[in-house]
């Protein structure tokens, strides 16, 4: 029954069109190679933090340079439909397991 009540609900969910255009931006993400330059800007964050810490010369110039990078990024049209519908996804999934913590109390 439980398995019954979560397959209809992950149903329900992927009716939604937020979470329609959230999966839409994910594979787009993924076929444009932005994962890939997600990791590549994660790499840059260690490095700047270990640069940081050594109190490297290179500081300055990786920081500027992670700053425009993570700037071209993140304001991408692709990368920002993206982050939008990913919260509004994470919004319906935190408001679904409130209703399951709270013994399905609806009001």
């Amino acid at each position: 029954m439980t398995d019954d009540i979560a397959k209809r609900i992950n149903t329900l969910l992927l009716e939604v069109p937020a979470v329609k255009e959230f999966q839409y931006y994910q594979n787009l993400l993924i076929k444009k190679g932005f994962d890939k330059k997600e990791d590549e800007l994660k790499d840059m964050q260690k490095k700047l933090l270990k640069a940081k810490a050594t109190n490297s010369y290179e500081y300055e110039e990786l920081y500027a340079f992670y700053k425009k990078e993570y700037d071209h990024f993140i304001n991408h049209p692709i990368v920002s439909n993206y982050m939008a519908y990913k919260e509004e996804t994470n919004d319906y999934l935190l408001e679904i397991e409130s209703i399951i913590n709270n013994g399905l109390k609806i009001d």
